[in-house]
């Protein structure tokens, strides 16, 4: 285990050396460390997971050879989702996702063996009732 670390940390070195890839990570996550060291924000708010995905997503736009003004639009684009989602809680939680993958994948399964159609599948759609469940 000892010499695939060491192999590790000797094949994965940065350019530039250790020090900067850490200081930067550092200093990516101590703002909202003082944010959360504040209680300006709940607990369980994504601000440290939030900060981390920005600074591996700019790490890998840096590495792109595109030109300037598509880097900063995509950038920025990349910036402007991961910031509405965080503070609006726009798009589902990843597990969440996983989750209706899981479950959509299980189900096209049964389909494919044979199992027949729900009676009421289309129900929510023609009756705008999400739960589907009859009534009035």
């Amino acid at each position: 285990m000892d010499r695939l670390l060491i192999w590790l940390f000797r094949h994965l070195r940065p350019r530039s050396g250790w020090l900067l890839p850490f200081l930067a990570v550092l200093l990516a996550l101590l703002l909202p460390a003082a944010i959360h060291a504040a209680r300006w924000t709940p607990q369980r708010d994504p601000l440290g997971s939030l900060a981390f995905v920005a600074l591996l997503a700019g790490w890998w736009l840096s590495q792109r050879r595109w030109r300037a003004a598509s880097l900063l639009l995509t950038g920025g684009l990349l910036g402007l989702l991961a910031v509405a989602n965080a503070v609006g809680a726009l798009l589902p939680s990843f597990w969440r996702v996983l989750w209706d993958v899981a479950r959509s994948l299980a189900w096209s399964w049964q389909r494919w063996q044979g199992a027949p159609l729900p009676d009421d599948l289309w129900w929510p759609l023609f009756t705008g009732n999400r739960l589907g469940v009859q009534g009035l």
